[in-house]
């Protein structure tokens, strides 16, 4: 017998329709003020993050790194993002606590360079849109992110 295990799909638009167990969430990126089309267009690659808990401590369950070119506002950022493959990220649904969205100053989404960061708990889920709030500049965000999950 197969077991089916619910699945996370995170997008920027909803697209096709998912199988019942799954459920498709719409990314909404939200900014403020400090999210200038300086700070933007200082980002060279954005990754988004899935953390699950282990061993009651925050692990990455799946990450997603995305080339950006010349972001100078958040509709741009969020437009880099939509064009990427759909979904962003499959991730199994019941392990899933948090979703990070992270700009970074260099290619490859690495550590020690975001300019960029916002978090979201998935029970913030509001119909099939998560809202991830972003904030900019270096000291705003974490300067490492949970480890990959075992």
């Amino acid at each position: 017998m197969r077991m089916m295990l619910a699945r996370l799909g995170l997008l920027l638009a909803l697209t096709g329709c998912p199988a019942a167990e799954d459920e498709v969430v719409a990314l909404t990126l939200v900014d403020d003020a400090s999210c200038t089309p300086a700070r933007l267009m200082a980002l060279a690659s954005v990754s988004v993050e899935v953390y699950g808990v282990d061993d009651g401590a925050l692990c990455t369950l799946a990450r997603r790194c995305v080339t950006l070119d010349a972001v100078t506002t958040v509709a741009a950022l969020e437009a880099a993002l939509r064009a990427a493959m759909q979904p962003l990220i499959d991730a199994p649904l019941e392990e899933t606590r948090q979703i990070a969205v992270l700009g970074h100053d260099r290619l490859g989404c690495g550590e020690d360079d975001r300019e960029l960061c916002g978090f979201a708990d998935i029970a913030d889920v509001e119909g099939d849109a998560l809202p991830v709030a972003l904030r900019c500049g270096p000291a705003i965000c974490p300067d490492s992110v949970p480890p990959f999950c075992p």
